[in-house]
């Protein structure tokens, strides 16, 4: 976006042609030097349309996220003429195109931590229901995250539901059902190995929605050491 946005902060970006799973990595590689070997794609946001009223046009945006391991492999191209890290928060100071913060948002692990935080309040509000109905939900608000999720990774979305269920556990620490159930579920999660994200979500999905089915069919009351039937222990890019 050289001729319309001069001076001012943006990701990497560039007009799309083609696949934008693929082009963004042709956008990475023209603007900073790096190849697929150098960054590790972590997560893929649906697109995000941006109005620009100082140009009058609209914008369709295509986010992606990705970790550098060796930042000091960044050369920047003609484009571009100053690059800059800083934390997400310091995006809102700065001079940027138009929706750069928004965009980020999309494809951070923000959105995720909201629905957290909102499910959190909810189990702490519910004084009714027992473990065993918590421990249902709790399975329900799993596969919400997966049919949700931006993770362009298996070992992101792992890591997302790891990090959902230790935040639900310790909201009814007391309640040692809703734990053993997350425990298993994330068991067999761990296991899970695919290098397409897509078919990783559906693997997951299956597992959390077996044991979300073993819950209703199941009239036993479960603790710690219980097992529940039927299983086994055991960067973004812009686009326009």
């Amino acid at each position: 976006m050289v001729s319309t946005y001069k001076g001012r902060f943006s990701g990497i970006s560039g007009y799309l042609e083609g696949d934008p799973a693929e082009h963004f990595m042709v956008e990475l590689r023209e603007e900073t030097s790096l190849v697929p070997s150098d960054y590790v794609l972590l997560r893929r946001a649906q697109p995000e349309e941006i109005p620009d009223e100082e140009h009058g046009c609209l914008w369709q945006v295509h986010p992606f996220l990705c970790e550098v391991a060796d930042p000091s492999k960044i050369l920047l191209d003609w484009e571009n003429t100053e690059l800059e890290w800083v934390l997400p928060e310091e995006i809102k100071r700065l001079d940027t195109v138009p929706g750069l913060w928004g965009v980020y948002e999309k494809v951070s692990r923000l959105p995720l931590e909201r629905a957290v935080f909102q499910f959190e309040e909810q189990l702490c509000l519910d004084l009714g229901s027992g473990a065993r109905e918590m421990a249902t939900a709790a399975l329900e608000f799993l596969l919400r995250v997966c049919e949700g999720t931006n993770a362009a990774s298996c070992t992101t979305l792992v890591e997302d539901l790891s990090f959902v269920c230790e935040r639900i556990r310790n909201v009814r620490p007391s309640m040692a059902g809703i734990s053993t159930v997350l425990d298993l579920v994330l068991r067999e999660i761990h296991t899970v190995r695919s290098p397409d994200a897509s078919a990783a979500i559906e693997a997951v999905s299956r597992i959390i929605g077996r044991h979300r089915q073993d819950m209703e069919s199941s009239s036993q009351t479960y603790t710690l050491t219980g097992h529940l039937p039927g299983t086994s222990s055991g960067s973004f890019s812009n686009t326009a």
